[in-house]
């Protein structure tokens, strides 16, 4: 699992790598808290992209990776 990412090469660079190390998937997390003790007991690093768009990317920098959420807060999300 994966806290995302801060910079969309980074995100690029970190799902290339763990397709090319031989894994199947990379989840993400999709939580909505800001920075502070909550994060950081969390486990979370810095402030991180969002991340449905961060799997979009990942998704397009891989062929075999099955991307996927580990949590998707849904209800903070617009429906369209």
């Amino acid at each position: 699992m994966t806290n995302g990412g801060t910079t969309t090469s980074g995100v690029v660079d970190l799902a290339k790598k763990v397709e090319d190390l031989g894994y199947g998937a990379i989840y993400y997390n999709d939580h909505y808290v800001g920075p502070g003790q909550a994060m950081q007991a969390a486990n979370h690093g810095p402030q991180e992209l969002a991340a449905i768009p961060i799997a979009t990317l990942a998704a397009t920098a891989t062929t075999n990776l099955v991307i996927g959420f580990r949590v998707v807060c849904i209800d903070y999300h617009h429906p369209v």
